[in-house]
């Protein structure tokens, strides 16, 4: 059975203020079902869509509470979001849904995580204050693999915002400064301006294109094995047959000397395994 950890509102901001202390704490849960709803919370109903959420208040009382996706921010200060992990320290749940989504949102906030930074970590990464700084007031835990699952979400998450950024506002035929005039909504000059300087560097294009005909190799490939088993696996088996007669030994004829037969060699090709969002920038 798994065991129950409680990630106390980690998606909590009411006013500009951050709630009270959070823990992650191992207990059981509570049976849902054992706990009252509050009443004015019942007429969700009406609304679409409002999810069930066990949140514990500043006085540690758990109750349910129907929450929009979009009003986590308005619960009242000092409630907290329970969010489920399993024994891996892996988040299940509808809690674990809005907590995901949570740590996007929050990715994608060039005022929390500007995109000026050539990498998540780093001697030229970003800085650890901002991401210290977010884990004080947006995701406060106690737990060092709470803290790694939730930066792993919005590292990865900040690696995929400023890819996105990138394909949609880059143009080979365009000059740097056209580029960098087109300036997205919600970013400032300042971060634009040194995002595209990282991402026209020399360095930075012969790694992109390095790392795109990599996975192009790799698509290839899986092609290949894909087309390759689908033919060894036919339905008449007669394929089959003909590729187990010539990969299986054959006995050696009676009375018949054979000079030892050397091995097969099996070369394979590596290559490098990188994600398909540059994280250093």
């Amino acid at each position: 059975m798994p065991k129950v950890n409680h990630f106390n509102n980690p998606l909590k901001l009411a006013n500009g203020h951050a709630s009270s202390s959070t823990t992650l704490v191992a207990q059981a849960l509570p049976d849902a079902s054992t706990i009252p709803l509050q009443a004015h919370e019942v007429s969700h109903q009406k609304q679409a869509p409002i999810l069930l959420f066990l949140v514990k208040d500043s006085e540690n009382a758990i109750k349910q509470i129907w929450v929009n996706a979009k009003e986590v921010n308005n619960l009242t200060i000092g409630e907290r979001i329970i969010v489920n992990f399993d024994d891996n320290i892996t988040a299940y749940g509808q809690a674990q849904g809005l907590l995901v989504g949570y740590c996007g949102s929050l990715a994608t906030d060039c005022n929390l995580f500007p995109i000026c930074f050539e990498r998540w970590s780093g001697p030229l990464g970003m800085p650890k204050k901002y991401v210290e700084d977010c884990f004080e007031t947006r995701l406060k835990v106690s737990e060092s693999d709470a803290y790694s699952y939730c930066n792993a979400s919005i590292s990865k998450g900040w690696a995929t915002h400023r890819q996105r950024l990138w394909n949609e506002y880059f143009d080979p035929a365009k000059s740097k400064n056209d580029i960098l005039s087109n300036d997205p909504s919600g970013i400032s000059k300042d971060q634009w301006a040194s995002f595209v300087s990282y991402r026209l560097k020399p360095s930075t294009m012969k790694h992109c294109r390095r790392k795109k005909e990599t996975q192009r190799i790799q698509k290839m490939l899986e092609g290949t094995l894909t087309a390759l088993t689908d033919c060894i696996i036919s339905e008449d088996g007669g394929v089959a047959e003909e590729f187990d007669t010539l990969v299986s030994p054959q006995p050696e004829p009676t009375g018949v000397e054979n000079d030892p037969v050397s091995p097969v060699e099996i070369r394979g090709s590596s290559t490098d395994n990188n994600t398909n969002h540059q994280s250093a920038a």
